[in-house]
């Protein structure tokens, strides 16, 4: 059996292991989810609702009896507004969000309309979920050097209570966390580079585009980002000072 763990690991990154356990603990949760908070059903409306108003809330009326479809028609898409997102940019500027994650959202529930699922939502979780175990392994390997200890801080993230919980809340703020660590790695990696040399091209567009749709994610990014603007140096483009 031993020799079996040390050919898989081998052959299979841990890393993997630690994915699978994490996609497991989500699959079950989200296989038991059935109550959906205020905001969460705004990620729905926000994504999908053709709003006869302005706003992304559903307009109920004192005394008055609602059909579930009419519940429905807000937070689906049907078959002639499909892709529709211009709907989209309309609904954001009634919300204070930016809408990358709701562009997300409206393109998965196009693929299905007139049908409302948790799964289209979770699965925008979900899929960033695994990208920040994976930035979060090579932030700990930049710092460590070590892969086993990298795994091991991936694993405790991808089993902690909150993590879970924000994964399980159909909102923005797991793809806020992705790209927030992805900047972190990124200005990490950026220590290495001589004070005073300006950066490659190869080094500057991946840092925009972090920027760009960390942005476009959620607006706390820039408060991470305005952390990191000391870095910013005379007419150099971008530095790695520590001291």
């Amino acid at each position: 059996m031993k020799n079996i763990l040390n050919k898989l690991n081998s052959v299979i990154h841990p890393l993997i292991w630690v994915l699978i356990v994490y996609t497991a603990i989500m699959l079950l949760f989200g296989h038991y989810k059935v109550y959906l908070y205020e905001d969460e059903v705004l990620s729905y409306t926000a994504a999908n609702y053709h709003s006869p108003n302005k706003g992304v809330r559903f307009d109920f009326s004192d005394r008055t009896m609602y059909d579930a479809s009419d519940i429905l028609d807000a937070i689906t898409v049907s078959k002639d507004e499909r892709f529709d997102y211009a709907n989209v940019v309309k609904n954001t500027s009634y919300d204070p969000h930016p809408p990358l994650f709701l562009f997300l959202l409206h393109t998965i529930s196009s693929l299905f309309p007139g049908k409302f699922s948790v799964w289209f939502a979770l699965t925008i979780n979900i899929t960033f979920g695994i990208f920040t175990l994976v930035i979060l392994y090579f932030l700990a390997k930049e710092l460590s050097g070590s892969r086993n200890f990298s795994v091991f801080v991936s694993l405790i993230y991808a089993c902690l209570n909150a993590f879970i919980n924000i994964s399980d809340y159909l909102r923005m703020y797991v793809m806020l966390g992705t790209f927030t660590l992805l900047l972190l790695l990124q200005y990490l990696k950026l220590l290495n580079v001589e004070s005073g040399s300006r950066l490659s091209t190869k080094q500057l567009i991946p840092l925009i585009l972090t920027t760009v749709f960390g942005t476009l994610t959620q607006y706390y990014f820039l408060v991470f980002f305005c952390l990191l603007i000391p870095y910013v140096k005379r007419r150099s483009l971008i530095f790695a000072v520590l001291s």
